[in-house]
């Protein structure tokens, strides 16, 4: 287990939502919280987008965290639900594969026994010392994700990921 999930990504995900949530101050962001569209979305049953934009230094990067801490309390193990998230920097040149391999870690860590999946696909390439391909990584983030009655993602600046 340890094996596949130090495989899958080494992005330092936990201490980037931590680095950013520090930065709020007690009661920023709760305008969010409170807004019935977001109390909808959070609500919602059903597959849905909540698209927060703005121009730079907004403040979106410290939403994103603050609805991610929010979140990480909603979903206790056991609970069908998972939370995921990522925080894109245009600084940092990161390959789509490589977000979509943290999405996975992070869901895996969140279920007690990896799917075959997800092992056969370490056994595929690591083994032979390649990279599976993004279809692979999309067919494997379906099959983990649906092991959850739900999954939040929540991801921040993803126009500051790469064009592709």
């Amino acid at each position: 287990r340890r094996e596949v999930l130090k495989w899958l990504s080494n992005i330092g995900y936990e201490k980037t939502q931590r680095r950013h949530f520090m930065k709020h101050m007690k009661g920023t962001g709760q305008w969010l919280l409170d807004d019935p569209l977001f109390l909808n979305w959070q609500h919602s049953q059903e597959s849905s987008i909540l698209w927060c934009h703005g121009g730079p230094g907004a403040g979106k990067t410290i939403l994103a965290s603050l609805v991610t801490d929010t979140f990480s309390k909603m979903c206790p193990a056991g609970s069908g639900m998972a939370l995921c998230f990522l925080f894109c920097n245009y600084k940092e040149a990161v390959e789509p594969e490589t977000y979509i391999r943290t999405l996975i870690k992070q869901l895996s860590c969140q279920i007690k026994v990896l799917p075959y999946e997800l092992v056969d696909l370490y056994d595929k390439h690591f083994n032979d010392a390649t990279e599976p391909s993004m279809a692979e990584l999309q067919d494997v983030f379906v099959v983990i994700s649906n092991l959850f009655r739900q999954t939040l993602l929540v991801i921040d600046a993803l126009d500051e990921c790469t064009s592709q």
